[in-house]
């Protein structure tokens, strides 16, 4: 099914954006990553999605950054 127009300008706002934006599920796996996170990040959506956002984060200080999330 096709997606409605405000999930399709939602869609175009995070692809276009230029802070990376992730959205995680209750789990901390990955759900979106636009493509300012993959220039961020340095990895490819593709690569990313449903992987744990630890993925992402390493040391004491990531482990606090996915706490406050």
């Amino acid at each position: 099914m096709a997606a409605s127009k405000p999930e399709s300008i939602l869609a175009a706002i995070v692809a276009s954006a230029v802070d990376g934006i992730i959205v995680i599920d209750a789990r901390g796996r990955i759900e979106a990553f636009n493509p300012a996170a993959e220039r961020l990040f340095g990895y490819n959506e593709t690569d990313v999605i449903g992987r744990n956002v630890n993925l992402l984060v390493n040391g004491a200080s990531g482990i606090a950054v996915v706490r406050a999330i």
